[in-house]
């Protein structure tokens, strides 16, 4: 599994037209910011924004947008290893998962490291990939499940470094909760959304394990 191209937030003009009638031998990743044109398992639609769709090797490929300049991420790969069926994703099917912007984030930090030739570059991509299809198939199957805006996932976590920065200070998660501008139950569902733990067990188990630091130390 092998990026061979990718690009993150990817601006086309009005009248962008892309056709490769017998595929391209590759599987290419696409998600759509804006409506389009696109040919799938279904024919030719016309899509709602925030569009994804997995081409595989051969399918014929068609999307354009005659109205509107446009934007979308896209990854080619050579090849997929199992992936989709593992997470149950139909290749050649438009699907749009709750609140994408998560993969507008995950092809950017995927796309540095193609491009920076950097030891274990090819790792962390293999496992930005699994990471982006694992989470586009629980987009899609759970959709009922809160989703993150990216400005709310960066807050959270400037937050968590601050507060774990500082763990000799008292906070109780209602200031938590206020210092990112949230009410207390949807600072709750957010933080362990992000995190997989609520922010009252996260604390506790920082200390915890801060003391046991001290403790080994035999300074305390």
């Amino acid at each position: 599994m092998k990026v061979t191209n990718i690009r993150h937030a990817w601006p086309e003009p009005k009248g962008f037209d892309l056709a490769r009638p017998n595929g391209c031998g590759e599987y290419i990743l696409l998600y759509f910011h804006q409506p389009m044109h696109i040919f799938c398992d279904e024919g030719l639609i016309e899509s709602k924004p925030n569009a994804l769709i997995i081409y595989d090797k051969t399918f014929p490929q068609r999307f354009f947008s005659h109205e509107l300049d446009i934007t979308h991420d896209w990854i080619h790969i050579d090849d997929m290893g199992g992936l989709l069926e593992k997470y149950n994703i139909m290749p050649n099917h438009i699907c749009y998962p709750e609140n994408g912007s998560f993969i507008t984030d995950i092809v950017r930090e995927t796309e540095s490291e193609f491009f920076s030739h950097s030891l274990y570059c090819e790792d962390i991509i293999e496992i930005k990939l699994c990471e982006l299809i694992a989470k586009i198939s629980r987009r899609i199957h759970s959709p009922n499940v809160p989703s993150l805006t990216s400005d709310t996932a960066q807050k959270l976590n400037a937050l968590r470094q601050a507060v774990f920065s500082s763990l000799d200070s008292s906070i109780s998660v209602s200031e938590m909760a206020k210092s990112v501008s949230m009410s207390e139950s949807r600072f709750y569902v957010h933080y362990k959304e992000l995190f997989g733990i609520s922010p009252a067990k996260d604390l506790i188990f920082a200390r915890i394990q801060r003391a046991k630091t001290l403790l080994a130390q035999h300074r305390y």
